[in-house]
């Protein structure tokens, strides 16, 4: 089985969909399933709204190929309801698509409602990459309980109204809290604003801390927080998108400011407990996912 992913990969730090399929294509290339010559591919495996044109391209140039879509993003919900990167997204599909990868099942479910044309489908969570995303350090005690958050991006739908709420009314006697992420512009007097960093000195500030908090909304499975949990930080998150499919029992999900600092004052009263509940999949696990839902479309 020989794939071709149509997706044009930036280095260095960039979003979850670039740095997933990152780590996807390592993982195929480990195994000899990667190929960069689009005529000796089985599958052409493209991304949500990325690249149509060359996609469309590729489907006349090989229209027996299988081309398989990845959905990664709920863009109306997550962004704004006029935002045409869901409609490129599901006309791209119509066109082109003979199967779907979902990033999660709300995911799917919201394309479903959306009207999205019937195909075969797999869920497929994403992956953390674990060469820097891994358990391979000693977690110490502490005098105060770290927290974290990583965000590469502002958007307004990232819970920044919830770590501002934090920043006002946790308690800062008990706990240390840091933001890795752009600046979003928020003049945060107790939580640490450290700006960006490169993936493995997120890794780093993640093996340094206790929880990872997310109040991200609509999120389809947030990369922050599969690389959180890799690192096996249990999670305290917002009860949103696919964040309930990735947490399932390490850790905590919350619905508003009434009940957030609830959920973090009960994940950190037992770490450790959360922490062996954890079971987010190795990038291993995940390409093989993808190449048995390839074969049994091919």
């Amino acid at each position: 089985m020989k794939v071709f992913i149509a997706y044009k990969l930036a280095s260095g730090a960039s979003g979850g969909g670039n740095q997933f399929l990152r780590t996807l294509k390592n993982e195929f290339s480990k195994t000899d399933n990667l190929t960069t010559n689009i005529a000796t591919a089985d599958v052409v495996l493209f991304n949500a709204h990325h690249y149509p044109n060359e996609v469309l391209q590729i489907k006349k140039m090989f229209p027996k190929k299988k081309f398989v879509h990845r959905f990664a993003g709920v863009y109306k919900l997550y962004n704004h309801a006029n935002d045409e990167r869901q409609d490129i997204t599901c006309q791209i599909n119509k066109l082109a698509a003979d199967a779907n990868v979902f990033i999660s099942k709300w995911t799917q479910d919201s394309y479903v409602e959306y009207g999205i044309e019937e195909k075969p489908s797999k869920v497929i969570l994403n992956c953390a990459d674990t060469r820097h995303f891994n358990k391979e350090y000693e977690r110490t005690e502490k005098e105060k309980i770290n927290l974290i958050c990583t965000s590469w991006s502002i958007n307004k739908n990232k819970g920044f109204d919830l770590y501002k709420f934090l920043d006002e009314n946790l308690d800062f006697s008990k706990y240390n809290f840091i933001y890795v992420g752009r600046d979003p512009g928020i003049d945060f007097k107790n939580i640490k604003n450290i700006g960006t960093q490169p993936y493995d000195k997120i890794a780093d500030y993640l093996k340094k801390s206790d929880v990872f908090i997310t109040g991200t909304k609509h999120d389809a499975c947030s990369n922050s927080l599969v690389e959180a949990m890799a690192c096996g930080l249990p999670a305290v998150a917002l009860n949103s998108g696919g964040s309930p499919e990735v947490v399932n029992k390490g850790g905590e999900l919350f619905n508003n400011t009434q009940d957030i600092i609830q959920a973090i004052n009960k994940v950190s009263s037992d770490i450790d407990d959360y922490r062996e509940k954890i079971t987010v999949n190795t990038p291993e696990q995940v390409a093989r996912e993808y190449l048995d839902f390839f074969n049994s479309i091919a």
